[in-house]
């Protein structure tokens, strides 16, 4: 069964499209693709060819569909652009934007290994969540996470969702799922950092961005974040790469 796409995982589908360089110079397509997708997102009908015409395009009141084709032509042009842009650097994008008929959009996730057809079957994206910490250990969390990338960036198969983007989802909640579909990534990582005694205990779950599942809990606890690190991301290696 097809999970729903949340409102907001669609709306940064369709910013990254009209940001992208492909519609740089297509001013009033961004503006009709923004106003499509709101349509969409508030679960509005289709809208009508004046609505689209009106709202959309910015023409008078007076549009008579009957007798000027503009909002056909752009349509069209608009399903164009988004083939455009999906066979080129939107190729990657783990949501896509598709409008088959009328004026009505519809929004698709597109599992990982189709998006990125380029990738070697070994290679992965993985999102590293800021690890949750009580204030007594924030500056040992802010460390271990930095240790944790690091590490995790010096591995050839994997791909890592850049850390200022990572760092977004530091206050946020929602489903995993939606974070991975935004993102593109195919796993993700959080945990918790808590002090244990003279020591600080790191807890990690490794996810499946698109099942949600956890596929494997590791508790690592000791006083030098290096060490940690390293033996964290020993454990998450092995269970991507060689199913342990």
């Amino acid at each position: 069964m097809t999970r729903d796409i949340s409102a907001e995982a669609k709306q940064t589908c369709a910013n990254q499209v009209i940001e992208s360089v492909c519609f740089a110079r297509a001013g009033q397509l961004r503006r009709m693709l923004r106003w499509l997708t709101n349509q969409a997102i508030d679960g509005a009908a289709g809208p009508t060819e004046h609505e689209v015409a009106v709202h959309a395009l910015g023409c008078d009141s007076s549009f008579d569909p009957q007798t000027d084709s503009l909002v056909r032509k752009e349509m069209s042009r608009l399903r164009a652009k988004l083939r455009e842009y999906y066979a080129n650097e939107g190729s990657g994008d783990r949501i896509q934007i598709k409008s088959h008929d009328g004026y009505r959009l519809t929004f698709h996730a597109v599992r990982a290994a189709e998006a990125r057809k380029e990738r070697t079957p070994e290679g992965v994206c993985l999102l590293l969540l800021p690890f949750l910490s009580p204030h007594t250990v924030r500056d040992f969390a802010e460390e271990f996470y930095d240790r944790l990338f690091l590490r995790f960036s010096e591995i050839e198969q994997l791909a890592m969702v850049a850390r200022t983007t990572s760092r977004l989802y530091g206050e946020k909640t929602g489903d995993i799922r939606d974070f991975a579909l935004e993102t593109g990534a195919d796993y993700l990582i959080e945990g918790t950092v808590r002090p244990e005694g003279a020591i600080t205990q790191v807890v990690l779950w490794l996810a499946d961005g698109r099942s949600g599942h956890t596929l494997l809990a590791s508790k690592v606890s000791g006083s030098h974040s290096e060490q940690m690190s390293e033996l964290a991301a020993t454990h998450v290696v092995e269970r991507l790469f060689r199913g342990g």
